[in-house]
């Protein structure tokens, strides 16, 4: 009996439509599932940190030393999931969402974001430099999650410096002019930068910096949703420095910020 693939049955045009509109059903069906999920998760995980952090203020007297580090811990747990779900509300519908294509400035976005850094973290040392002037053509709302993470991730890994340093300017590359921003934290061993950008793809363990290892994932979607490049390296211990071009790149513009 002859079983060649050229004697194998191959399926019909009407096959291929029926498959196609399965996987769209199926894909349709997570990307729900996806942006109800966390709204369901949200209410119960925050009363469990409220809770929990009631009882580390109110009760704190009646607790004994491992009794509020089992509080911390539930608190810690619960803020952490509720970080995961965030993240995935924003990652479920991105394939679908409706862009905004706009002029959008870089530079300020950035200083936004460092400010809000600096005051979620006063005791923080960190020396901030930013590009003057630098601006793409981008959806406004997405682009300040992509600084943010990226800029999230480069205060976390820099906290072991006394004094840290992070710095946002644009750079010519072998794919154009991108926007780089590095900092002077652990870095990462590069052979596995590949994992850098999957979801919960973490080079640092959970107890050495906190984080849901869906930051640089997000990053890595909303670049592709702008049809651009985001690419990482760095020297372990010294340095990390990531970046992204947009489309046909960042194009940087007169002008500094006072």
């Amino acid at each position: 009996m002859n079983h060649s693939p050229e004697n194998q049955p191959r399926p019909d045009a009407a096959d291929a439509s029926d498959q196609l509109a399965r996987m769209e059903s199926a894909l349709r069906a997570w990307e729900t599932f996806g942006h109800f999920l966390p709204h369901e998760l949200g209410s119960p995980l925050l009363l469990m940190e409220a809770y929990s952090t009631l009882l580390l203020e109110d009760e704190a007297e009646s607790l004994s030393p491992s009794g509020r580090k089992y509080v911390e811990r539930i608190r810690a747990a619960a803020a952490h999931l509720r970080g995961l779900g965030t993240a995935l509300l924003v990652m479920a519908p991105l394939s679908r969402y409706s862009m905004r294509w706009e002029r959008v400035d870089l530079s300020s976005l950035a200083w936004q974001v460092i400010d809000s850094l600096r005051e979620r973290d006063r005791k923080r040392q960190v020396e901030t430099s930013v590009e003057p002037g630098m601006s793409v053509t981008g959806d406004p709302d997405l682009l300040r999650v992509l600084l943010g993470n990226l800029l999230a991730n480069a205060w976390k890994y820099s906290a072991p410096r006394t004094v840290a340093r992070i710095a946002i300017q644009t750079v010519e590359t072998e794919l154009g002019r991108a926007v780089r921003v590095s900092d002077d934290g652990v870095g990462f061993d590069m052979q596995h930068a590949e994992r850098l950008f999957t979801p919960f793809g973490r080079l640092h363990g959970a107890a050495e910096f906190d984080g849901n290892g869906l930051g640089l994932a997000m990053a890595h979607a909303i670049v592709e949703r702008h049809s651009g490049r985001i690419w990482a390296d760095s020297v372990e211990g010294q340095v990390a420095r990531f970046y992204f071009l947009l489309g046909s790149g960042p194009h940087a513009a007169a002008g500094a910020r006072p």
